[in-house]
């Protein structure tokens, strides 16, 4: 995650996305949803979705950002936390976000 720790790393993704959602009108209802993926899913996502945010996470650092997320979006943490027992983490992959109702 370069110079910067895993939580200015993650206080800067919280910012950016109350950012976006401030910036695209967000209804109250619209909500996040957090994926780990590769690069070329990544890519499938950002012609997909926007807006679209993302960030390289490093394996040993994924458990304790998405603590460090978890109050601000609960439900698309719990539902990440679900399902990294199946996901394969290294260095390709990238944490996204975007609403999947947001469609380009």
């Amino acid at each position: 995650m370069g110079t910067k720790t895993v939580s200015q790393n993650a206080s800067s993704f919280l910012y950016e996305l109350n950012n976006a959602q401030h910036e695209y009108g967000f209804k109250s209802v619209d909500e996040w949803v957090l994926d780990l993926v590769t690069l070329e899913k990544k890519s499938s996502l950002e012609s997909m979705y926007y807006p679209i945010l993302f960030l390289q996470v490093p394996a040993e650092d994924i458990k304790e950002f998405l603590a460090l997320i978890e109050k601000k979006l609960s439900a698309a943490v719990a539902l990440l936390n679900s399902q990294l027992g199946s996901k394969a983490i290294n260095k390709d992959t990238y944490l996204v976000a975007y609403n999947p109702a947001r469609l380009k």
